[in-house]
């Protein structure tokens, strides 16, 4: 993997393909609560996240929305309705895409990645990855939203973006979380004051710190280490 290439997908790209792709890639900031996909407008923008976390919702007629994926710097946003505007119609679940942590990203216009994409079977092949993963990850979330506490999805999310982001305190509110995790705030509060009461976190204005990684894991649902495989899987094959 080329290290001077800060998104992995565009990191496992062969020189060649990834020089065709490079030019068109633009570097821009993006917010905590930005939203970069719209439900029910065409996707225009092609997001490879660099040391943001990105937040992929299905939202349903009524706006309320359920975290399916997460991208941090090993993945992608916009693959999903690329080609085919947004998935849904008014009257039909679409998919939302949100800034969870602030930083850095590429973007690229759509058109152009597709033109790229019709003669780059590298790029093919990564986008083709990475998408699998995405869905592989709104499967295991679907399960877990349906099976398991609030106060294990709560400690599952935090070790999720610990493991995306490489660092163990992050600004995340409360009604964030609650929104991700499609569940009332008052849950997530009382979550996380168990978590916090345990000595795992500390939460305060805004800002979420894990003070004991060991035990939070612990204290999350099984899922986690399902998602720390699925992670280490797709890491390890953009390496090859």
């Amino acid at each position: 993997m080329t290290a001077r290439i800060p998104n992995h997908l565009l990191a496992a790209l062969p020189a060649a393909d990834y020089a065709e792709i490079a030019h068109d890639l633009h570097p821009v900031i993006v917010c905590m609560g930005q939203v970069v996909q719209h439900p029910h407008q065409p996707v225009k923008t092609i997001w490879f996240p660099v040391d943001c976390l990105m937040s992929l919702r299905a939202v349903n007629e009524s706006g309320a929305a359920l975290e399916i994926a997460q991208a941090g710097n090993d993945s992608v946003i916009g693959l999903m309705g690329m080609g085919m505007g947004n998935v849904g119609t008014k009257n039909e679940p679409g998919l939302i895409a949100v800034v969870e942590i602030g930083g850095s990203a590429m973007q690229i216009d759509v058109v152009i990645l597709k033109k790229i994409l019709a003669h780059s079977f590298a790029l093919q092949t990564v986008l083709y990855d990475a998408l699998r993963d995405l869905m592989l990850q709104a499967s295991r979330n679907a399960l877990c939203t349906h099976y398991h506490f609030v106060e294990p999805r709560v400690a599952r999310a935090l070790l999720r973006m610990r493991d995306r982001m490489h660092m163990n305190k992050f600004q995340m509110t409360q009604g964030f979380l609650a929104q991700a995790l499609g569940v009332r705030r008052a849950g997530v509060t009382k979550a996380a004051s168990a978590l916090q009461l345990q000595g795992l976190i500390r939460y305060s204005r805004g800002a979420i710190t894990i003070l004991d990684g060991a035990g939070l894991e612990r204290a999350a649902c099984a899922c986690y280490a399902t998602d720390r495989r699925l992670q280490t899987s797709s890491r390890q094959k953009l390496s090859e």
